[in-house]
């Protein structure tokens, strides 16, 4: 995102926010209007509106504490296993 934003300048644009959406890079203005894409626009009395706030797509965190929680109890079986077998080889 960084080359792509330095690209950017050295074109002469300025005052906008680099990202990705749909694995594509994309720059919206930082301050504007709504309709622009803006991320930021101001009030008549100088206060400043977030036109898009973000929403975080957690489904993919949720995946990964699901992977985690399946780690920890193949894991858990497995320390239970071996637990077990020192105990036996130590009895005889």
């Amino acid at each position: 995102m960084g080359a792509h934003a330095v690209k950017l300048l050295k074109e002469g644009i300025g005052g906008v926010a680099v990202g990705i959406r749909n694995e594509k890079m994309v720059e919206n203005p930082i301050l504007g209007t709504a309709e622009e894409g803006a991320l930021f626009s101001l009030t008549a009395d100088g206060k400043i509106v977030v036109n898009n706030p973000h929403k975080a797509d957690l489904e993919l965190s949720a995946f990964e504490q699901e992977l985690v929680l399946i780690n920890f109890h193949k894991s858990s079986k497995h320390d239970h296993k071996r637990s077990n077998y020192i105990k036996e080889s130590q009895k005889s």
